[in-house]
């Protein structure tokens, strides 16, 4: 899976720059959610809670102008 990344806080999955979410245990590609405030996926975080995280936000952490 060339190009990428995994997410910061989020071992188990990786991003894409256009905003796609994988899992790479299993290498599923996770769906979206929307609500009122937009759109969001549901990732396990280390401690094992499960969060809504905008895909804008996850891009910004795991393709950081420092890693680059």
């Amino acid at each position: 899976m060339r190009g990428w990344r995994y997410i910061p806080n989020f071992p188990l999955y990786k991003i894409s720059r256009r905003g796609e979410v994988v899992n790479t245990l299993d290498g599923r590609i996770l769906q979206t959610s929307k609500n009122n405030k937009g759109e969001h996926y549901h990732l396990e975080s280390e401690s094992g809670r499960v969060v809504a995280m905008k895909p804008e936000v996850l891009i910004s952490w795991a393709y950081n102008k420092e890693t680059e």
